[in-house]
């Protein structure tokens, strides 16, 4: 854990750099985690913005989409935020027939980086970083198995700084054991000093290796997870259904509709949710001033862009 050195909220309070110095050795950055990126690029990355994204650059070159499992706004964000940058993205199917179970999906992305400029691969399982750290073309995470998704990680800290992180609690609520981003962004969160508190049901706790010292509670009890969302600055919800556990779904402990927002959270907290929702929030909750999970899908398209772009050396 990085130790603050001005304030508890350390590094997100230092203005972050404007652009990043590449060498030669550089060429090919990848991003199968959040500590595949520096505390710079973070905040550099992440930074908020206010003004319209750029227009969209001529094209000059190819982005695969590899995608193992379904995605509706990984994909079709990516697809956008290529084009912004200038890559024609191409959608390759890794699924339909029975011999594919025998391929290596490393080998598929290996091959992929010599006829793109850039792979963004989602996997069921969790992908083998050393196996495809000399492909030929960046390779980007967009979500491997119950294990990160780092991408993910960047919406959603570039959402929270923009509604104001300083100094505010986070609590990750939800299945913590098998959803990727929760895991991605717990990393990102103690790295940068922010106060979070895990909320799970009991056996959904997230894996020891995201988890170093962070504040958790286990529990079905709808009103002890009320006496941790009444403290809480920002609330994460993801579903505890996953594709593991499909008929999970977490009692009402973790559901959150408009009436218990009202009656247990602050009047300035805020919701994030990456999306799908599967009964866990209320659609009551979406004209609220507790919605901050749209602000996230507003930002999303520019933060990719930013990432495609740094990854790529053609800006910050």
């Amino acid at each position: 854990m990085i130790t603050p050195t001005t304030s508890p909220f350390g590094l997100l309070s230092r203005p972050a750099p404007l652009g990043f110095e590449r060498s030669a050795s550089q060429r090919h950055r990848h991003l199968f985690g959040v500590d595949d990126l520096g505390d710079d690029e973070l905040l550099a990355l992440t930074r908020p913005c206010f003004s319209p994204p750029p227009a969209t650059r001529a094209p000059w070159g190819t982005m695969s989409l590899l995608f193992d499992q379904p995605s509706v706004r990984t994909a079709a964000g990516f697809a956008a935020s290529g084009l912004r940058v200038g890559l024609v993205p191409m959608g390759v199917n890794a699924r339909g027939h029975c011999a594919r179970a025998d391929v290596a999906l490393e080998d598929e992305v290996h091959q992929l980086s010599y006829i793109s400029d850039c792979v963004v691969v989602r996997s069921g399982e969790p992908l083998d970083a050393d196996a495809l750290r000399h492909c030929d073309a960046p390779v980007i995470n967009a979500g491997d198995g119950g294990h990160e998704h780092p991408t993910q990680a960047l919406i959603d800290l570039a959402a929270l700084r923009m509604l104001g992180l300083e100094d505010q609690r986070v609590t990750l609520m939800g299945n913590l054991r098998d959803h990727r981003t929760q895991h991605s962004l717990a990393r990102v969160l103690r790295r940068l000093g922010v106060s979070v508190v895990l909320l799970s049901p009991p056996g959904m706790g997230m894996p020891a290796r995201f988890v170093d010292g962070l504040a958790t509670v286990e529990t079905d009890d709808p009103a002890l997870a009320d006496e941790v969302l009444a403290s809480s600055d920002f609330i994460y919800l993801t579903p505890t259904r996953w594709w593991s556990t499909p008929e999970h779904h977490g009692g009402e402990a973790f559901k959150l509709d408009l009436e218990r927002a009202r009656r247990v959270l602050r009047p300035q907290a805020r919701v994030l949710h990456p999306f799908p929702r599967t009964g866990e929030l209320d659609v009551s909750v979406d004209a609220s001033p507790y919605n901050g999970y749209h602000r996230q899908l507003a930002l999303a398209n520019g933060v990719r862009a930013r990432l495609l772009a740094h990854l790529l050396g053609r800006g910050p």
